[in-house]
């Protein structure tokens, strides 16, 4: 798909203006988060589904705002991908095309999609050829109409979500034992001895990287099996073709870093029906019940609206994944990572509570 075919569908949809009136921000997205100058940019995308177009209205913005930046890019559009789908064909090409040291925008309804012939690993293809990259996923339960929820949680203060981040990942990094509670019921210990983590503050500036935009979450993969205890998710549960609201709490409970039992009625059956799918197509079943990931959101823009790229990224929640972590330091291989919300966490790092302030502000 061009620009003019993409334009074209967009105002079809009635969602030109929408790109218009938001495009500005897309434009800080290449100049404070990527720090474009010169590269070629490529732009992956798919239209979504009918009032639910966030996707394409994100390529767009992102169309024009290379457009006023003067770069040359290229807009590669496929089918929505659920987990463990084949990317399409003409993407798989677009992206072994670019030279190093490019940078990719990518706004997609689930996933990207595997990607056998370029290794399997598209965060390793990156580093490989020294491109950078900015990705907006798992968009499927977002309605156009609510836009704006991506567009107030790109538009933060950077340096100061960076210097959060790096606070706490100080505390993380040097830290043996988590301790998370909450009101709901949430009671877990989380084992990150020798773990180091990570800081998704949204500056991708250096050749290799990328990461998530709307950005705002530090996260550290878990010290083998040194997870246990419950985990009662409030506020968004991740399956695998959407992201569920939940009206009522769902409880896993975790021992040895595995999920033993999953508590919640309806629900609850959904994030077991999605397990037992993975356990029964995955060639590495012994990764799929485990816990492999703790997140603290700290983007002060963002809410749970929906998507979980927002969701865990809102401050004062935290987030347990379910699934792979050998990406970021862990030893867990799966072919799921399933970010569950909770909201109001109290978190001790080997007993000592983390700062509100950290946590809050």
């Amino acid at each position: 798909m061009n620009k003019q075919d993409l334009f074209n569908f967009l105002r079809r949809e009635k969602l030109l203006k929408t790109v218009d009136d938001n495009y500005m921000c897309f434009m800080n997205v290449f100049q404070t988060s990527l720090n474009v100058s010169k590269e070629d940019v490529l732009i992956v995308f798919d239209k979504g589904y009918k009032n639910k177009r966030v996707p394409a209205i994100i390529a767009g913005c992102y169309a024009k705002a290379a457009e006023e930046l003067g770069l040359n890019y290229k807009l590669s559009m496929q089918k929505p991908k659920l987990i463990s789908e084949e990317a399409d064909d003409n993407v798989i090409q677009d992206m072994l095309s670019l030279k190093d040291k490019s940078v990719l925008a990518i706004a997609i309804s689930g996933k990207i999609g595997q990607m056998k012939s370029i290794g399997n690993s598209f965060r390793r293809f990156v580093k490989q050829h020294k491109h950078r990259f900015v990705s907006t996923s798992g968009l499927v339960d977002m309605p156009s109409s609510m836009f704006s929820s991506i567009i107030k949680s790109i538009n933060v203060d950077y340096a100061l979500m960076a210097k959060k981040g790096s606070n706490i990942k100080e505390l993380l990094d040097k830290a043996a034992e988590i301790h998370v509670m909450t009101r709901k019921g949430t009671d877990l210990l989380y084992g990150v001895e020798g773990m180091k983590s990570i800081s998704n503050d949204g500056l991708y500036t250096k050749p290799g990287m990328g990461g998530n935009i709307p950005a705002g979450e530090v996260y550290v993969p878990c010290n083998d099996r040194n997870v246990n205890g419950k985990i009662v998710i409030d506020g968004s549960m991740k399956v695998r073709d959407k992201t569920i609201l939940l009206k009522k709490p769902v409880t896993l409970f975790v021992k040895d870093g595995e999920i033993t039992k999953i508590k919640g009625n309806g629900e609850g059956l959904e994030i077991a029906k999605t397990l037992d799918w993975a356990h029964k197509t995955s060639k590495h079943p012994w990764g799929i019940k485990r816990i492999g990931e703790l997140g603290i959101g700290i983007n002060p823009n963002a809410k749970i609206v929906g998507p979980t790229i927002i969701n865990e990224k809102t401050l004062g929640t935290a987030h347990f994944a379910i699934g792979s972590n050998a990406w970021f330091g862990g030893n867990i291989y799966s072919k799921i990572h399933l970010d569950q919300v909770i909201t109001e966490p109290m978190i001790r790092i080997d007993g000592k509570l983390l700062n509100g302030v950290l946590m809050k502000n």
